[in-house]
């Protein structure tokens, strides 16, 4: 009796911790194995930008921070799904330390297409504002398009393989961007489009779980993790979403909902070349 007492307990004491990965999978598995493979631990001082998106105290995706009251992730990781979400950032261990947040609002693409996952972007606003340091800091949005041969580091908490585990800390690589045509060729099946990029193939990729993540290219959140056909293929790159094409859409969001706007627009391109000429005067 004792025996089986301990048993159900040990289960219990599993199911309880494992919970969110395993939901992680089930949430992936429609979005063609949403998808870090190939990288290696990071701390948060070198990736300060890195968001935890949390369903119900559990990592269910990545987020980028672009300003102290915004967060930017993939649609489908919030589409149509009402928990209790939240957001960790400052923090490079899974669900845990840093700083926590609750979100105040969560605005999905108006196009965004669930079934080709076109226009697959939403941005979330925090309740409070995120107190910056060498933990927690904003990158700029993309202002010139991804091309063929750019370097990206993309990062996040999701599986370390198509049939690994989750890691307990942070994870990043590096790909490469591919060719466009050639991507399109590759995902017959699934229509790429002008909204989207593909890169990494082969050694490093993305995987389950790193989802609405950052992918930074030259300094710029140049996309964010958005699906893909298993994890580091050979022949199947990773999609992203092409954040260049979502500017207008961020900056109009952002000042319809009227406070954040300023914090987007001093931490981007045009605001830092302001403030660079400003100090000049």
């Amino acid at each position: 009796m004792k025996f089986l007492c301990l048993l159900l307990l040990i289960i219990c004491i599993n199911i309880y911790f494992v919970v969110g990965l395993d939901n992680l999978d089930d949430f992936e598995f429609y979005h063609r194995k949403n998808r870090i493979v190939g990288g290696i631990n990071a701390s948060i001082n070198s990736l300060p930008y890195q968001a935890q998106l949390l369903q119900n105290g559990h990592l269910i995706c990545g987020g980028t921070i672009i300003s102290k009251l915004w967060i930017v992730t993939a649609a489908h990781c919030i589409y149509k799904s009402k928990p209790v979400w939240s957001i960790i950032v400052g923090s490079a261990d899974v669900s845990t330390g840093g700083e926590h947040h609750k979100i105040s609002n969560i605005i999905v693409h108006p196009k965004y297409d669930n079934q080709t996952e076109d226009n697959d972007i939403a941005l979330i606003k925090l309740a409070k504002l995120i107190v910056f340091n060498r933990h927690k800091k904003s990158v700029p949005l993309a202002i010139v398009p991804p091309k063929t041969g750019d370097l990206m580091i993309i990062s996040g908490f999701g599986k370390l393989g198509e049939y690994k585990g989750y890691p307990l800390i942070l994870e990043k690589a590096t790909v490469i961007v591919s060719d466009h045509a050639a991507c399109k060729i590759k995902y017959q099946g699934d229509p790429i489009t002008d909204n989207m990029f593909c890169a990494g193939a082969g050694v490093t990729d993305a995987c389950q779980g790193d989802s609405g993540g950052p992918g930074i290219i030259n300094g710029y959140l140049a996309g964010v993790v958005s699906s893909g056909m298993e994890c580091a293929s050979i022949y199947y790159p990773g999609i992203y979403t092409k954040v260049f094409n979502y500017h207008k859409w961020i900056i109009k969001t952002m000042r319809t909902r009227k406070s954040g706007f300023q914090e987007i627009l001093r931490h981007s391109f045009f605001g830092k070349l302001i403030e660079h000429l400003f100090t000049k005067i």
